[in-house]
Formats: structure tokens, sequence, C-alpha cells
């Protein structure tokens, strides 16, 4: 047969399945059963209309015998969140009341219940089997949890929808002869064995917004012999083999055929190459490789097409969700894109007139006209040139603005969470009330308003004379890319950066830069993040916060006012040159190789510090508290020592303060005080009290 005539013949089977679809989903009213004990028991008397087994309780098999001895369409209800497990040990039957739930009437399962089987019974029967039943039998909702077979079909109609299905016995769903419809459902996590996920072998089988991702599996996750499959919006990415099987198969010595649509089928890892066998392909599709076929309009080789993630919600179906950047979107052409007009979850598809790849139909919003209080969320506006424009209000989440020139804008209120802002320019924008949180890449906020801003796992490259006063920055990240100083004259009056997951990182000799920048909220956690790579605070307010095991290794602290701040149990080996710690509770610190040359320290608590090669080369340490300190190798020259307590301290020499009159007088080694050092005060400042010392022009001077 020539190509041409295979894909009109193709095409022409879609349709006319797509049609059939469109009449066979659907069911009668009859009775309904609820599900209302999750004990596996049996019907005590199948037939007379009522599911009820030994105590009077309507178990998920009682329902199923009494649905198989009625006739009609009955509706089996499982309750929302309740988990079945079956546990029954088959004993040879071929009916319901024992093994798998065998199903020889049309039934109608709805409710997002959890089947599951007793692990000990994995490898000996699964769910359900459609087996010459007497009628459509519909799955609707359930998810399923380490289980056999879901879906057996032995000369049936059957269709599984909206299910999830977890970790199982393979196949997952098998089709042996008869017709199936495999709609908006998942499938993942580790089968067993070397039989295909999804195996059909006979009949019709219709797949359409399924995900199959996340499985490790020998066999294939789609096996055709001498069925009929058509495989639409569908994605089959992420799996990975440990055999040469490939991921999607049709058998070239069976009578079957595999048509594609719109799907994407992707391997990686141990599998060497998605498809094998004459598969047809009607366009619109992404492979990983060549091996598909994919040569019609629209098709795409993309070695990674995978730029998104499995989302799991409860109560919804898994999807293989598409963010912002991935090449699928729009890349299904013109639609219907599916028969129903449905995606996974239920969203109308297609968006903005063509049809993604796959499962996931993005909603792009209706991308009108920017303006204020508009919707234009996951609309691309990549490399836009804005200045000025007013966004104020408008819904931007998830929308595409790398590369955007926002310069100025009115964004006061304005939704960018999730959103593409890689390398977006804000500069002077007013983006007051705004919500960016765990938006994608490095923005440019220099001059920008951020008071109240939702910064939550947002990141910039630049802001400076930033204003992030009442920010909530939980998780904020700097990437600085070597720019000397990203926050100069940055504004953070009530900011609240604390909070796992952020930091600056790459700012070489840049940082937080205030003249001043008040700091009332920074780092007040158990562990901050003021470290490395040359972090900049300099003459900024820190006085009074709680630094408590913060880190400042590699930072520079020149002016800064640290007064009553506490450091207890902080780390540093820093700049502090010319830094106020009058006050400061620093017990316990790491001062190990930290410079504090011609730093106040006056009244402070240094006791049980660890401060081996420390540089205090004209600091002044008057009242200070040094007991426990272990000072070795310390460098005190030209520093002012007064009234300071020497107790049990380790000198700069290593001689104990005790074995040495109660001080460290004689035993600085790495440089003279200028002033201090012993029990007596000079006679110049006998009579001065600490107040005095500290007031009265020494600090000062």
């Amino acid at each position: 047969m020539a190509p041409g005539a295979l894909r009109r013949m193709a095409r022409r089977s879609v349709l006319v399945f797509g049609l059939a679809i469109g009449l066979c989903a659907c069911h009668q009213n009859g009775t309904t059963f609820v599900v209302d004990t999750t004990d596996d028991t049996v019907d005590v008397t199948p037939g007379d209309g009522l599911c009820a087994d030994a105590e009077g309780d309507c178990s998920l098999r009682a329902a199923v015998m009494e649905s198989n001895a009625l006739p009609g369409v009955e509706e089996i209800r499982l309750v929302d969140g309740a988990t079945y497990a079956l546990s029954i040990e088959p004993v040879g039957s071929d009916d319901a009341s024992s093994g798998d739930l065998n199903i020889t009437e049309g039934v109608v399962v709805t409710g997002k219940g959890m089947i599951t089987i007793d692990p000990e019974l994995l490898d000996v029967y699964g769910v359900f089997h459609a087996d010459e039943a007497n009628g459509l039998v519909e799955i609707d909702g359930p998810s399923f949890y380490n289980t056999g077979t879901v879906l057996r079909v032995t000369n049936s109609s059957a269709s599984i929808r909206h299910a999830n299905i977890i970790g199982f016995v393979a196949p997952a769903v098998n089709l042996e002869s008869g017709t199936l419809w495999l709609w908006a459902s998942s499938i993942r996590g580790n089968p067993s064995g070397s039989d295909p996920i999804i195996a059909a072998d006979a009949g019709r089988m219709d797949i359409q917004n399924l995900t199959a991702a996340g499985l490790y599996s020998v066999g294939p996750v789609l096996e055709v012999t001498d069925a009929d499959v058509t495989l639409v919006s569908s994605a089959i990415v992420e799996n990975s083999h440990l055999s040469e099987q490939s991921s999607v198969v049709l058998d070239p010595n069976g009578n079957g055929s595999l048509i594609v649509q719109r799907s994407a089928i992707a391997v990686r890892a141990l599998t060497p190459v998605a498809c094998s066998g004459p598969i047809v392909g009607l366009g619109n599709n992404v492979a990983s490789d060549e091996s598909c076929g994919f040569d019609g309009p629209g098709d795409q080789i993309i070695e990674y097409p995978v730029t998104s993630s499995i989302d799991s919600q409860p109560g919804a179906v898994d999807v293989f969700v598409l963010d912002p950047t991935s090449p699928l979107i729009n890349a299904g052409g013109p639609g219907p894109c599916t028969s129903s007009g449905l995606d996974a979850r239920a969203q109308v598809r297609p968006q903005g007139g063509l049809c993604d790849v796959g499962p996931f139909e993005v909603d792009i919003g209706f991308c009108q006209q920017p303006g204020p209080g508009v919707d234009l969320h996951r609309c691309d506006f990549r490399g836009v040139t804005w200045p000025g424009i007013d966004l104020s209000g408008a819904d931007l989440t998830g929308a595409l603005l790398r590369d955007a020139d926002l310069t100025g804008a009115d964004l006061r209120g304005a939704d960018l969470s999730e959103a593409s802002l890689t390398f977006t320019e804000f500069a002077g924008a007013d983006l007051t009330d705004a919500v960016l949180r765990d938006s994608d890449g490095p923005m440019r906020l220099d001059g920008a308003n951020l008071t109240r801003a939702d910064l939550r796992g947002a990141e910039a490259i630049s802001a400076v004379g930033a204003d992030f006063s009442d920010a909530n920055g939980a998780g904020f990240h700097v990437w600085s890319f070597g720019q000397e100083k990203p926050f100069t004259d940055a504004i953070f009056d009530g900011a609240d950066f604390s909070g796992p997951g952020g930091g600056f990182a790459r700012v070489v000799s840049g940082g937080i830069v205030g003249t001043p920048a008040a700091l009332p909220d920074w780092m007040v956690l158990e562990r901050g993040h003021l470290y490395g790579f040359g972090t900049i605070v300099s003459g900024a307010d820190l006085s009074g916060l709680d630094l408590s095991a913060a880190a400042f290794a590699g930072g520079t602290a020149i002016g800064t006012d640290l007064s009553d701040t506490v450091l207890r149990g902080s780390y540093n080996a820093a700049t502090l040159d010319s830094a106020v710690l009058d006050g400061a509770d620093m017990a316990t610190v790491s001062l190990t190789a930290t410079r504090l040359r011609s730093s106040s320290v006056v009244a402070a608590d240094l006791s049980q510090t660890y401060a081996i090669s420390s540089d205090w080369t004209e600091a002044i340490v008057v009242g200070s508290d040094l007991s426990g300190s272990d000072l070795r190798l310390a460098d005190f020259t030209d520093a002012i020592l007064l009234l300071n307590t020497w107790d049990n301290t380790t000198c700069p020499s290593g001689v104990n303060s005790d074995d040495n009159g109660g001080n460290c007088d004689g035993q600085f080694t790495q440089g003279e005080p200028s002033v201090g050092g012993g029990a007596a005060v000079p006679a110049e400042f006998e009579g001065m009290s600490l107040e005095d010392l500290a007031t009265g022009g020494l600090v000062d001077d």
C-alpha cells in the first residue's frame, strides 16, 4: 500500500474511532451501590438488589457481585479518600467472589477512592477483569496503588478514565480482546517483571491524555501486537529500561497498527531508542530520536524535550505539566486536540488556537491587550519593550517575560508568581505589594520599589537603590555574576529574608551595602546566610539583631553598627574593621582569622570565643568579658585594653591568664597593645568609669 493511502486510512480510522467513543462514553441510570466499608467481603445474596455482606455492609467486592447478578448498568460509588485493600485468596473460581473482581455486566465504578492489593497477593491476581461483559464497563475516578493488573479486558467494551495507577505488577492495563478506552489517566511507579506496562494484544484501544512517566521497567511502556491502537495527546516520557527494549513497541510480526498524534515519546538513561515497529504518525509529535519515524507536518525530534514535571494534587489526575518554556507548548497544531476537547485536567483545549503536545494544555489566558487588572497569565511576552506601562493588579502568573524591558512600569499589586523573569528589567518600576513568588531567573531591580512585595523563592541579579521595606523574601536569591555592589543604597526596613533556601551566591565583591541600610529583621533566624564570596554590609545598621549562628565567612562589614547584636555561636572569618560591637553578645563566637582592626568593642560579651589568629590592631576593647576565650596568635598591636575580664583566658602566647596574674599582660606575642592589657589601669585613666571610657572621648579618639 502506498504511504499516502496508509496515511489517509489512518486519519479515517482516527475520525471513525473518535465518533464511536463519543457514542459509547455514557451509561444508563440504574441502581447505585455506595461502598460503605473498606473490608474485602462478599455479597450474601447476589441478585436481590441489595449490596450487603454478612454484616449488612456494602463492600467493593459485594457491589461487583450484586451488579453482575442484575440486568442493565449499575453504578458502584467509592468514598473519596478511602482505601480499599483486596485480600481474598483466589480459590479457582472465575467470578467476583474471589481473586480478581470479574465483571460480567455493564457497570460504572466512580469516586476518588484508592484500591490496593494485599502485598502477599500482588503476583497472584489483579483488580478488575471485564470478562465477556454484557454492556460497557467504565472505571472512572479511582486510583490504584501497588496492585496487579488494574484492568484486563476480554471480549468486552471497557473504559478507564481519570485514574492514577502508581506501582503495579505489569501489565497495568491489558486489552486481550474487545475495545478499550484509556483516557485522562496516569501510570507511574516501578513495575516488576518484563511484561509491557500497557499491553494491546487484540481488539481496539484508544489512548488520549495519558501520562506514563517515571517508569523503571524491563518491558516496554506500550506494546501492540494484534490490536489497532491510537495514541493521541499523550506523554510517554522520563522512563528507563534495564534492557534494550524500546519505550513504545509495535510488533512487526503481528497484525496490529499504532497511530500517534500530538504525543511526546522520549527516553532517557538506559533506554537506547524511543520506538520500534512501523508506527504511523499523523503529525505534531515530539520524539527524542528518529526511531519512531515521525516525519509528518509539525513533527519534531528533540533529544530531551522534557522541561516539565509531574504534578500530583489530591483528588486530581497526576499529569505531566508543561513549564512556560516547554517546546511542547503550541506544538500540537490547530484543534480539535482530543475527542472530548479537554486535557487530562478537564481544561478546555486548545488555548490560544494551537494545541499543546501531550496530556496537559497550558492555560495561557486570553492574552488581551496589556493593561491594569487584565488576565495575562501564562502569556508569552518574551523580549517585549514596555517602559512605563501600567500593569497594576494584572495577573501575570506563569507569564513569559524573559529579557523584557519593564523600566518604570507600574506593577503595584500585580501577580508575577512563577513567571519567567530571567534578565527582565524592572529598573525604577513600582512593584509595591506585587507577588513575585517562585519566579524563574535572576531579574534586575535597580531603583525598584518592592515595598511589601512577596519575593519568596525569587532571584535577582542587581538591586542598586531598591526599596525592600517590609518585603517578604524567604528563600530570596542573589546571583550577582561578579557585579561589585549590586545592592548599593538598598533599603531593607522591616524586610524579612529569613527562611531556608535563600542566599547571596556569587556575590564577588558586592552585597548588601547600606548608606545607611536599616535591616531590623534581617537574618532574624537560627542560621543566617550573610556569608562568603565577599558579601558586604559596610555602613549598615545591624544593631540589636539576633544573628546567632549566622555565617560571616569571607564577608566585609567595615563601619557596620553591630551594637547590642546577638552573634552568639556565629562563625566569622570576616573583615569587621571599624565595626561597632559595643554591647554585642559574642559569646561562643568563632572569630578565627577575623579582622577587627580599629573596631569598638565596649561592654561586649566575648566569653568562650574562639579567636585564634584574629586581628585586633588599634581596636578599643573596654569593659568586655574575655573569660574562657582562646586568643592564641591574636594580634593586638596598638589596641586599647581596659577593665576587661580575664578568667581562664588563653592568651596570644598560649599562656592561661589564670597563670599570669589573672590577665594577659606581657603575653601579646603578635603585637603589644598601646594601652592596658594587664591588671592595673594606666594612671591617665584612673578613676574613669566604663561609661566615661566609652563616651568620654577615648572611644571616639
